[in-house]
């Protein structure tokens, strides 16, 4: 017997895309949508496939899915949108630099200044303490104690 929660409750899942991952699509609607106890009894049961399974419950998933997956479609439809456009985003906000990458894609990496280090610290141009081990004692300000002898006289 199925038991109603007092609460309810969110479950959050993947949702894979139907394209590129059918098998593990099919197999999570199935786990979502339909009661189970066991995986490896439960889910796959008498069946070669998840979609197999999938297609011989489809209607009481899908009655399942309307009643809790409200805007699922919607989200796909978002999702596979974003998808076609990620790759055209960039053209109208920076088609230069998009233009300069694929130039120096197509050319190779060429170091520029190969006798410089990867890891060059710019604390010290900046004029603010290195994050890097540093052996040398930190000296600021000091005078010679001659100086300050003379300087501590006044």
């Amino acid at each position: 017997s199925i038991k109603k929660r007092s609460q309810a409750r969110i479950i959050r899942s993947v949702w894979f895309n139907k394209e590129s991952q059918p098998e593990k699509h099919y197999r999570e609607l199935i786990m979502l949508f339909t009661p189970w106890r066991n995986e490896q009894v439960d889910l796959m049961g008498a069946y070669s496939s998840f979609e197999e399974h999938y297609e011989a419950r489809r209607d009481e998933i899908s009655e399942q899915m309307q009643e809790y997956a409200v805007c699922s479609e919607d989200l796909n439809e978002i999702q596979h949108h974003l998808q076609e456009c990620d790759d055209d985003a960039y053209d109208t906000i920076a088609p230069v630099t998009q233009d300069t990458e694929r130039r120096d894609e197509n050319e190779g990496n060429t170091d520029t200044h190969p006798d410089l280090n990867e890891t060059y610290d710019i604390s010290e141009d900046l004029g603010i303490p290195s994050r890097l081990p540093n052996n040398e004692p930190l000296i600021l300000n000091e005078m010679q104690d001659d100086e300050y002898r003379v300087w501590s006289k006044c």
